[in-house]
């Protein structure tokens, strides 16, 4: 099944566009020329991820899958598709690994102060806090 026979059958009226390049897929995007985009999982996460404004979300297309495949001569020694084989595998293994350990699974350690800074209202309660206890240190 083709990427453009699932979009239809998710989305029967929706026209798609093709673009050059991933620039000018998300300059569409954040001018809003276009409602969404169609993307490898990798590039969708990382494009909304780097997107400091949050102005990108992903969003997983329901049975669109996309697989790698490699051709070799037939005059090359036999010996040689095992051991490819392998590379492959252990490329594909390594990079899966990379992938989602830099773009998914990456959590800052919050700070005090990054903590406070999304949460208003407690620094607003500990600064009276330390206000009231040192005026009721000044008037005893």
């Amino acid at each position: 099944m083709t990427v453009k026979e699932i979009l239809n059958n998710e989305w029967p009226n929706a026209e798609i566009v093709s673009v050059k390049d991933t620039d000018e897929c998300v300059q569409r995007l954040v001018n809003e020329n276009v409602d969404g985009a169609l993307l490898m999982t990798y590039t969708a996460q990382k494009l909304a991820r780097d997107d400091t404004q949050n102005r990108l979300r992903v969003e997983v297309v329901p049975g669109a899958s996309m697989s790698l495949r490699m051709g070799v001569l037939s005059e090359v020694d036999r010996s040689f598709y095992g051991l490819w084989e392998k590379t492959l595998y252990n490329v594909s293994r390594k990079s899966r690994a990379e992938i989602v350990q830099s773009y998914v699974e990456d959590v800052g350690t919050p700070t005090i102060m990054a903590y406070l800074f999304d949460h208003p209202l407690y620094l607003v309660a500990l600064i009276a806090g330390v206000l009231l206890f040192c005026l009721r240190r000044i008037m005893h």
